[in-house]
């Protein structure tokens, strides 16, 4: 049997029944606008599944059917796209592969234990690791409390494999390849603007590619980071912490005011097809750059330097600024718009830890 409720402006049809061993569940679906659609909905439903055996009760829900349904119903509404590419990416290269056809009441917390070793032992680096535990926790978690699917999370007490791997050094430009960039995209290039901020801020890629000139006090020398580019359309930042003031010197002030002139000499080239836009970083029609402009770059920086991206900018800003020596890491962090002191430290491990030695050597001059 079936009950109908209202929530909100839709109708939705709850069927109630009990499994072989006694134990109740339910399972909800939207019917419509009204009461009426909402019983048609239902009937149609049951007699797809006399006719199809379509329907599936939870307890015979695989692990396939169950990540569609969490990918489709929990993170797409409610996370970030990137979020949900990044997820769908996880469970279809990895979880699929190990566990879709089977049975989600049967996966077993040995067995979720025993995977993730398996992938470390397979070559996978320990990121990776990270986000496929999360993606289990997460979706198991939801199992539980939101579907009713499961009694318990089997991945709740789950850990990450030991790596006994040193933290690898960020990838950083050298002075060489910093006046090789530099001459290879002068004044009046699309990338000129966003190569000066990104050396200059250490901002991310999406942060700068979103700046509009209304985030930029140039008499004040600050940028106002509040929003992120990601798959051509700009949304919020992910954190709160991304949300800051960045300052900046007379070079990349000097570079803006360069940036504002050539925006306006391109307004008279292209006259009526000029498209107007209020961001920083353009192209010569002033359309809003993104990141498919950045990939020349990146060509670029493979064919001279055998390696590289964008973001060794801020690996190079971040870097600099700690091994001078003059800015304090809790300054680094908030600059670079870092949840915490920690993150920044662990990602620029070997120059905190020279930064250290220095420190005990200039310890002993005083001593």
């Amino acid at each position: 049997m079936a009950t109908f409720v209202k929530r909100g402006k839709k109708w939705f049809y709850i069927i109630s029944y009990r499994d072989s061993a006694g134990k109740r569940h339910r399972h909800e679906e939207p019917g419509g606008a009204t009461k009426e659609e909402a019983q048609k909905a239902f009937r149609a439903h049951i007699r797809r599944a006399d006719a199809t055996g379509a329907y599936v009760k939870p307890e015979n829900i695989t692990v396939h059917d169950f990540m569609e349904e969490w990918l489709e119903k929990q993170v797409n509404v409610n996370r970030r796209p990137a979020t949900y590419t990044l997820y769908s990416q996880i469970v279809h290269n990895h979880i699929d592969a190990a566990f879709g056809g089977r049975l989600l009441r049967s996966v077993l917390t040995r067995e979720l234990q025993d995977w993730l070793l398996q992938l470390k032992q397979e070559g996978a680096a320990k990121s990776t690791v990270k986000v496929v535990l999360a993606v289990l926790k997460g979706s198991l978690r939801w199992a539980v409390a939101n579907r009713e699917y499961i009694q318990v999370n089997p991945a709740d007490s789950v850990t990450i494999p030991r790596y006994d791997e040193a933290p690898a050094s960020p990838g950083v430009f050298s002075q060489d390849e910093l006046d090789q960039l530099f001459a290879a995209y002068p004044e009046g290039c699309k990338l000129y603007i966003p190569i000066r901020i990104a050396y200059y801020t250490g901002m991310r890629k999406g942060e700068i590619l979103a700046l509009k000139w209304s985030d930029i006090d140039l008499f004040g020398r600050s940028i106002t980071v509040n929003k992120t580019q990601y798959a051509d359309a700009v949304n919020a930042p992910k954190t709160k912490s991304s949300y800051r003031q960045v300052s900046f010197g007379q070079r990349l002030m000097s570079a803006l005011v360069k940036q504002k002139r050539w925006q306006e000499k391109n307004v008279g080239i292209w006259e009526d097809d000029y498209i107007p836009s209020p961001y920083v970083c353009t192209r010569e029609d002033g359309s809003q750059m993104t990141a498919n402009d950045i990939r020349a770059f990146e060509k670029f920086c493979k064919h001279h330097f055998g390696g590289h991206s964008f973001h060794t900018f801020r690996h190079t800003h971040a870097t600099r600024l700690i091994a001078s020596g003059q800015f304090p890491l809790e300054y680094v962090a908030k600059r670079l718009g870092h949840s915490s002191i920690t993150t920044t430290a662990n990602i620029y491990y070997s120059v905190t830890k020279e930064e250290a030695r220095k420190a005990a050597d200039k310890m002993e001059d005083i001593l």
